[in-house]
């Protein structure tokens, strides 16, 4: 095996451990929706999924270090869901906080499910869209220039 399927394999593992959890609570939140289009969310999901891995993935070869990545990362996801409208309402906030938030790709991932279940899109759904793909796009050229010279010390 080289190096590229190792790093797919175990983001693959991590994704299938996750999967009971999103079936449930895409279940919960579509049948509580105002209206579902079920096509346009499972294409949300799986690019948020495909995104988050390919961050995780990114975020793990710029740190390097296993122990400095766990006191890093769980700081890290923290701010990033304090800085997202995870919890509170976007239009509600100052002007100047909603263009800060904008910044933050969790917000357009957001965006983008909770229009598919028939809220009111904070920004309209094509920038949100754009977004995500040119952050991922980056994001994938950052690991093709990456993966290249990585170095695994787990047996196989």
């Amino acid at each position: 095996m080289n190096r590229i399927e190792i790093v797919l394999n175990l983001a693959l593992t991590y994704s299938i451990l996750v999967l009971p959890q999103l079936v449930i609570a895409s279940t919960i939140a579509g049948f509580n929706a105002l209206e579902f289009h079920a096509w346009g969310f499972v294409l949300a999901i799986l690019v948020v999924m495909v995104s988050l891995i390919v961050f995780s993935i990114a975020a793990g070869l710029a740190v390097r270090n296993y122990y400095q990545a766990l006191g890093i990362f769980p700081f890290v996801s923290w701010i990033i869901i304090l800085l997202s409208p995870a919890y509170y309402d976007m239009r509600n906030l100052n002007i100047i906080f909603q263009d800060f938030l904008l910044v933050n790709p969790l917000t357009h991932y957001l965006n983008w499910i909770r229009s598919q279940l028939g809220s009111q899109a904070t920004v309209p759904l094509y920038i949100s869209i754009i977004y995500i793909s040119l952050f991922l796009f980056f994001l994938l050229v950052f690991l093709a220039r990456k993966l290249k010279g990585i170095y695994i010390l787990e047996r196989i």
